[in-house]
């Protein structure tokens, strides 16, 4: 089974999109333009997304023919302004989009997702639906993929309809820091009598090609550089000021920086020719020595950054996850490996739920796992890749190990580990025991045993993988307790396996949706309530919950009437409101405490939602009356 990112690059004229493969390999065959209803009605604009977005997916699983896909996340280049964090549109007055306005585009795609048997099929799950500035993820997919992959300090530039920038420093795109300007854009930086965005964009060439005469109704960019290409000299004379311009702006704004690199990308960037000379000149006038080149491909480039943004984000909450697995890979050692094999045999052999029962064939771990022969067995082994790479391969089909999978093999089903001489893995073979356990523990491993979702990336923050690190290194590190420890410990992993793997598994409800979820919806509001602070997602509440996002956006719908990421949102202002009235703290420490990431966005979502800016709204509070 192929794993796989739907990527679209959401324009205000085209929709463009296409399927990238879990190595970066965008998949060409599935590439896809559609003419965009910017006009439309909101349910018709997010139909149109979602019948794209399902369009790729037919593609893509066309395209990988009997291996089969699994789509890992969905991903959106989306203009701004839209607070990407929670997924809300605040495009108004542009000519395009109004109608989102306000809207949560993620939450609504993800209902439409989630109701659409063929994509959850697919193996697609609530919460891996992510948005993002396109200049952003364009500079993400040059930062792994592209031309600036060979440089520590990089500036990328899409130049189109708008002016895109991205800051890239030792591989990563950065928002922040040395020379960095706030989220890492230029468009809104001071130029002249207004922005930069006024003149490096579509726009800023024309108005300046009118000046020069020019019938902008007949004439684009495109056609001006034709003319300026034929030596036509006024179109000359347009390009060499847009290079003097772009120059003097990168001089001003990104010096500090002190790139080695300027990649060039959008629709502007294939006239190079004609105004890179002046630009250089600019750049060597402002003692910047760094290389101009331009991207070979604009929108392959930013459909990889999508791919790489969506991987990156769902195991963003497993960040965290994966520095705590640092030390538990440290730790590793041959000596530890056979000791914790011996107490773990020895302490936890037999696993008794109240509706379930279990035997444990087998633990084991290895810094070195050997290749194995091709073998199967009649009960389920569950594996965990903790450092190094190696091939599953099962039946005919193999799939790429790496450092954070974990995989399960199935009863009766052919299969081999071929390890590379680093690849530290643990195992445990294990079974339910039908007689000690309940008819609806029963029929949902007999549907485990035969689905189809049995391999997962990045599961460094997944409950299984956490429960597996915390009973190692009870056995390495508190032997004399783990005869105690142990079988709870080893009954939340096994019982968390469905969970991970049940992408095609009926969603038939059960014990934790007895009260109609009341319990979860406090839990849920608690956890948000304390970490309004930082960025929350929906598939990282749902994970500390130990139930699906898909469970969870019902139970929100159900119990407070809005999406959950409507929800978050209504808790970073009541909690603004809070702080706004009753402290003297300034807008942009109360921006940072409710989790609003910038001022810029805070001030935006504010006013939207409560018809004032933060700082008129608390002098109306305190006056009197």
């Amino acid at each position: 089974m192929r794993d796989c990112v739907l990527a679209l690059d959401v324009g205000g004229t085209f929709i463009k999109g296409a399927a990238v493969w879990g190595n970066g390999e965008v998949a060409k065959e599935t590439l896809l333009y559609r003419n965009t209803n910017a006009q439309g009605a909101r349910d018709a604009v997010l139909d149109q997304l979602h019948a794209a977005v399902k369009e790729l997916a037919v593609r893509a699983k066309a395209v990988a023919g009997e291996d089969g896909i699994r789509v890992q996340g969905i991903g959106l280049a989306f203009p701004g302004p839209f607070d990407y964090e929670s997924g809300i549109s605040y495009l108004q007055g542009l000519g395009k989009f109004d109608a989102l306005y306000g809207v949560n585009v993620r939450d609504e795609l993800a209902d439409r997702a989630d109701h659409d048997p063929e994509l959850v099929r697919m193996g697609f799950r609530s919460g891996r639906i992510f948005m993002e500035n396109d200049a952003y993820l364009f500079a993400r997919g040059e930062a792994v993929y592209g031309a600036a992959a060979s440089y520590k300090r990089a500036v990328c530039m899409t130049l189109g309809t708008g002016f895109g920038t991205g800051f890239i420093l030792d591989g990563a795109v950065i928002r922040e820091g040395d020379g960095v300007p706030a989220n890492g854009w230029l468009y809104n930086a001071p130029w002249e009598d207004g922005i930069v965005d006024d003149c490096i964009s579509r726009r800023g060439m024309l108005h300046c090609a009118r000046s020069l005469g020019f019938d902008v109704d007949t004439l684009d960019v495109k056609e001006l550089a034709a003319l300026a290409e034929s030596g036509e000299r006024s179109a000359c004379a347009l390009f060499e000021h847009f290079g003097h311009t772009l120059g003097a702006v990168l001089v001003r704004y990104t010096r500090a920086f002190n790139p080695e690199a300027y990649v060039l990308g959008g629709q502007i960037a294939n006239a190079s020719p004609l105004f890179v000379p002046a630009l250089a000149c600019e750049l060597e006038r402002g003692a910047i020595n760094a290389v101009i080149t331009k991207s070979p491909d604009t929108l392959l480039s930013t459909f990889r950054g999508i791919k790489d943004y969506v991987f990156g984000q769902y195991r963003s909450s497993g960040e965290k996850g994966g520095s705590m697995m640092n030390g538990f890979r440290d730790a590793l050692t041959a000596l530890t490996c056979r000791e914790s094999n011996r107490l773990l045999n020895t302490a936890v052999s037999t696993i008794q739920a109240d509706n379930a029962a279990f035997y444990i064939h087998y633990w084991g771990s290895s810094l070195s796992h050997n290749t194995n022969m091709r073998h199967h067995h009649s009960f389920f082994e569950a594996c965990f890749v903790v450092d190094g790479s190696g091939v599953y391969r099962e039946d005919e089909a193999e799939y790429p190990l790496r450092a954070g999978t974990l995989f399960l093999s199935r009863p009766h089903r052919w299969h081999q580990i071929v390890s590379e001489p680093d690849m530290a893995l643990l195992w445990v073979g294990f079974e339910l025991d039908e007689t000690q356990s309940s008819p609806e523990m029963t029929a949902l491993f007999r549907r485990l045993a035969s689905t189809e979702t049995f391999l997962a990336e990045s599961a460094w923050n997944t409950p299984a993988a956490l429960c597996w690190q915390a009973l190692w290194l009870q056995a390495e590190q508190s032997p004399s307790l783990l005869r105690l420890i142990a079988p709870d410990l080893a009954k939340s992993l096994l019982l968390s396996l469905p969970a991970l793997f049940a992408a095609d598994l009926p969603d038939e409800g059960g014990a934790a949706e007895h009260d109609g979820g009341r319990h979860l919806f406090r839990q849920a509001s608690l956890y948000i309530r304390d970490n309004l602070s930082r960025p929350l997602r929906l598939e990282e509440v749902a994970e500390y919950l130990h139930i699906s996002g898909r469970q969870l956006t019902r139970i929100f719908r159900s119990h407070s009437g809005m999406s959950f990421g409507d929800y978050v949102t209504s808790e970073r202002l009541k909690k603004a409101h809070y702080l706004l009235k009753n402290t003297d703290l300034t807008t942009h420490a109360i921006a940072e405490q409710v989790g609003f990431g910038s001022v810029h966005y805070f001030t935006k979502v504010f006013a939207a939602k409560r018809g004032l800016p933060p700082a008129a709204y608390r002098k109306q509070l305190r006056s009197p009356l």
